[in-house]
């Protein structure tokens, strides 16, 4: 049985069922509540999203707005002591996720933790850059298509909450340029010989080449420059790609 479908064990039976943010949510913790809501939809499981504290980021709010994801405060929500929590980027006991009326049932945390040994379900993957990783592995667990708008938050979460994967483009190591891999396909964190592509569509591919942009725009490369310093932008609408954004 996967993560997911054991998770899904747990709850299916619940009616008044609440995702719980840490407090001050970011992006990887906004991204993780919604994508695990709408996958919770998908099996007609009815989840609603709350926090405590504030949206500190500007284009945070924008997400949440466009995206229309309905993620308000514990407090409005007037959470009771028979409604039921999972938290996600955060685990219960830490200081910085509040102790709520309901019980909770599950923590989803990509952090060294210790949840309580008395959960119901616990994921707990330090070894993951960011919580959306996990629950885009719950998708991919049990077959359940990505829309475009959690496509969308999952990417944004991962990126922000691993410094924009300042490393993964096979032409940094050590935070520096490395002229010499111009050449390379995959970065050191991909021993395997690829790596696995989220697009902004919600497809999901396996590839063993940086070419899987826009028009097939390589993604390890700015269109036309070879030497970095790390403050490269596009050349064009088309044109993405990932580098750390130092002096180096």
């Amino acid at each position: 049985m996967s993560r997911i479908e054991e998770l899904l064990s747990v709850i299916e039976a619940e009616d008044h069922l609440y995702i719980q943010t840490h407090d001050f949510p970011d992006h990887d913790a906004v991204a993780s509540a919604f994508a695990l809501q709408r996958l919770l939809d998908a099996r007609s499981i009815t989840a609603r999203l709350i926090f405590q504290g504030e949206i500190l980021h500007t284009n945070l709010s924008r997400m949440i707005e466009h995206m229309e994801i309905r993620l308000r405060p514990a407090s409005l929500e007037k959470v009771g002591p028979g409604d039921k929590i999972i938290i996600v980027d955060g685990t219960e006991g830490n200081t910085n996720v509040s102790d709520l009326a309901g019980p909770t049932l599950a923590v989803i945390d990509h952090h060294q933790s210790l949840p309580p040994q008395d959960l119901p379900f616990t994921d707990i993957r330090p070894e993951v850059g960011a919580c959306s990783s996990i629950i885009f592995s719950y998708y991919a667990d049990i077959g359940v298509p990505i829309s475009s708008p959690v496509a969308t938050a999952l990417m944004l979460g991962l990126l922000v909450d691993t410094a924009l994967l300042a490393d993964d483009s096979p032409l940094f190591a050590g935070g520096r340029f490395h002229p010499e891999r111009v050449h390379r396909t995959v970065s050191d964190n991909h021993p395997d010989g690829g790596q696995n592509v989220l697009h902004a569509d919600g497809r999901v591919g396996w590839a063993t080449h940086g070419r899987v942009g826009v028009d097939g725009d390589d993604i390890f490369l700015v269109n036309g420059i070879l030497v970095y310093v790390g403050r490269e932008r596009p050349v064009s609408l088309n044109d993405s790609f990932l580098l750390p954004h130092s002096g180096n």
